[in-house]
């Protein structure tokens, strides 16, 4: 009696083949799907954190922008204190360095290339208007990459427009619009505003 119920544990002991059969893969399903899990959420993590990004350089970078507009003055005949040059690249006449606190203005120029908008600034060289220049730009920094639009900058046109007959002065402000559109993951982000220069002074 002794021999056969130790026979019997013996038996019992280890997996049959019919339940490896059916573990083995049940086994796979569930580390399959802790992977894919895992993957999903780092997934999303790093475009959230991209995300993040992109945002945080944008809220930067227009209120850098809109403050050198807001500050830009007229500095050269026949351009005004904003000039578009093309859909894809601007210069704004602004004191960026404050140089001697006589607030003579560099120009700050803002350009596509290959899909990145860069900035970059060339030097005054005089102290009276109207102002003249270095004939190069700076070093180019990037501000914003993977720009994917063209239309960039607008036409410039008046903040308001004064009648002839109207005892009002002329007011010769100007704003253009802006437009950006960022590729991103999992979708573009767009920004739209308007550079205003405060500018009283016509461009002759």
């Amino acid at each position: 009696m002794n021999g056969r119920v130790k026979n019997s544990i013996y038996n019992r002991q280890g997996f049959v083949l019919v339940e490896l059969v059916i573990a083995v893969p049940l086994i796979a399903m569930v580390f399959l799907l802790g992977y894919n899990m895992f993957f999903l959420a780092q997934n999303s993590l790093s475009c959230v954190s991209r995300t993040v990004d992109v945002t945080e350089e944008l809220r930067f970078f227009q209120k850098n922008i809109y403050s050198e507009a807001n500050r830009a003055k007229k500095a050269e005949e026949k351009k005004d204190a904003l000039h578009r040059i093309s859909s894809t690249e601007i210069y704004i006449y602004t004191d960026v360095d404050n140089e001697d606190g006589r607030n003579i203005p560099e120009i700050v120029r803002y350009r596509i290339v290959s899909g990145n908008l860069q900035r970059d600034v060339k030097k005054p060289q005089g102290t009276e208007y109207p102002y003249t220049y270095t004939s190069d730009f700076g070093t180019a920094e990037i501000v914003l990459r993977n720009i994917s639009n063209t239309d960039i900058f607008s036409e410039q046109e008046p903040i308001r427009i004064v009648s002839e007959d109207s005892q009002e002065s002329p007011d010769y402000r100007r704003k253009l619009r802006m437009r950006l559109v960022i590729e991103g993951e999992p979708n573009d982000i767009e920004v739209q505003g308007y550079l205003i220069s405060k500018s009283r002074t016509e461009a002759e």
